[in-house]
C-alpha cells in the first residue's frame, strides 16, 4: 500500500480517550471530536498535540465552527506543527465514514487520517485496529486494512504530547 509510519505517544491516546469519554453525570452520550497534530518528516508522521476544538455535538454528529478551525488554525501556526489526524466517535460499534462524516469534516487534505472510535469510546480506542481508521486520498476518505494499521500505526510508552484544550 505505502510505507507511512505514524508514532502516537500513549499519552496522546490517554488524553484523548479523556476528552471523548468526558460526559455531564446523567447526560446522554454524544459525539465528540478531537485532532492530532505535529511533525510530518519523511514517511514519519509523529503526535505532539491533541487539540480539543469547541463544537457543537449531539449524540449522532459534531459541527465545528468557522471560527472554531480559525482558533485550530492558528494554534498550529503558533507551534509549527500540522494536522495529522481527526479522531472522533460514533454511537454504535460502526467504524465507518459516514455521508454526514465526509461531507462535514473539518478539513479535507490530502493524507489527514480520520480515526473512528466505536461506542463512544466507552471501550477505549486501543488497540487502534478496532476503530475506523481512514485516510483522505484527495477525493475520498479510504478505509484502511486492519492489518495496514497495525503494522504502521506505533503506540510509544514514554513519549510525551501536549493537550490543548480550545472549548469556551
Amino acid at each position: 500500500m505505502d510505507s507511512c509510519e505514524y508514532r502516537i505517544p500513549q499519552k496522546a491516546i490517554i488524553d484523548s480517550e479523556r476528552i471523548l469519554l468526558d460526559f455531564p453525570s446523567g447526560q446522554e452520550p454524544e459525539e465528540k471530536i478531537v485532532f492530532w497534530a505535529g511533525i510530518r518528516k519523511g514517511i514519519y508522521s509523529t503526535i505532539t498535540l491533541v487539540i480539543v476544538p469547541d463544537a457543537i455535538t449531539s449524540p449522532g454528529s459534531i459541527v465545528v465552527s468557522h471560527e472554531a478551525n480559525f482558533s485550530f488554525v492558528k494554534t498550529l501556526s503558533s507551534r509549527a506543527v500540522v494536522q495529522i489526524a481527526q479522531v472522533h466517535t460514533h454511537p454504535t460499534s460502526w467504524v465507518r465514514h459516514s455521508p454526514g462524516d465526509d461531507k462535514l469534516a473539518p478539513f479535507k487534505v490530502k493524507g489527514l487520517l480520520s480515526i473512528v472510535v466505536p461506542s463512544y469510546c466507552k471501550k477505549g480506542m486501543l488497540p487502534l485496529r478496532k476503530c475506523g481508521v481512514h485516510r483522505f486520498d484527495g477525493k475520498n476518505f479510504e478505509h484502511l486494512p486492519t492489518r495496514y494499521v497495525s503494522e504502521h500505526f506505533h503506540i510509544l510508552n514514554g513519549e510525551q504530547s501536549e493537550l490543548i484544550d480550545l472549548r469556551k
